[in-house]
């Protein structure tokens, strides 16, 4: 599971950043754990095909874009927090 990993480091991010810049709780983490697939926990040996090399050189752009687009969220909040 490719896509998993990169949902558990940002949400893990978010959490980490609500709970350090607010008193109250904001977001109700019980109920998007519940929402969140389980991933495998143990790894697929056998040796990724073209097509799925292709696939996750896709999918890393896709991430970089999403992170992209993070950091400008977290830097807008940040400035209007500061001002």
């Amino acid at each position: 599971m490719i896509l998993l990993f990169p949902l558990f480091r940002i949400i893990k991010a978010i959490k980490l950043f609500v709970d350090m810049n607010f008193d109250n709780p904001v977001i109700n983490w019980k109920k998007v754990s519940k929402g969140i697939p389980s991933g495998r926990k143990a790894a697929n040996d056998r040796a990724p095909t073209i097509s799925e090399l292709k696939n996750y050189q896709n999918i890393q752009i896709a991430e970089l874009n999403l992170l992209s687009i993070l950091w400008l969220a977290l830097a807008y909040a940040l400035v209007h927090l500061i001002l």
